[in-house]
């Protein structure tokens, strides 16, 4: 799925940044043992790399910069992405969604790792690696291009209101 999802729009790629990285939040060591795992990122590898490469061209075309953005651009890439999030839900359902992520994951994470689902690690870390990705790839900054936050968002602003209630 990940491939398809490479191959439809380059965004897919944060889904491999985020995999590795969900692990290590999960602590789920273990699982860069399993052959599974790199067969999945061989697939991907061989899929995607070569169409990734050879489509690079046409795709950079509306790109901002083709050179590595310096400190400046990413900075204001990332006020702009995080504005562009805030505006999906609104302010008032982000700031939820923001209590929803301290009250599933960074609080859980802080007192033991152990202590927080490995389900709302993941949806921490996948709504983070979107947002870097984001500010990283020097694209064009276009609010679309954080649509696929949405789900997150919604997810955590749930929790947030979930979250309130129970300190209620």
């Amino acid at each position: 799925w990940t491939s398809a999802a490479i191959m439809i729009k380059g965004n897919g790629w944060d889904i491999v940044l985020a995999a590795p990285l969900i692990v290590l939040a999960t602590g789920r060591v273990r699982l860069f043992g399993n052959y599974r795992f790199w067969l999945a990122a061989g697939i991907i590898g061989v899929l995607c790399a070569p169409y990734t490469l050879f489509t690079m061209r046409i795709v950079s075309q509306g790109w901002d910069t083709t050179a590595v953005p310096g400190f400046a651009y990413l900075w204001a890439s990332l006020g702009i992405h995080a504005g562009f999030a805030t505006a999906v839900i609104g302010i008032p359902l982000t700031a939820c969604a923001l209590i929803g992520v301290a009250g599933k994951a960074v609080v859980p994470t802080w007192r033991q790792r152990s202590q927080a689902d490995p389900y709302w690690l993941a949806m921490t870390v996948y709504g983070l690696t979107i947002i870097v990705f984001h500010v990283a790839v020097p694209t064009s900054i276009e609010a679309r291009k954080i649509y696929q936050l949405t789900p997150v968002l919604c997810l955590f602003a749930v929790a947030g209101i979930e979250t309130i209630a129970r300190a209620i």
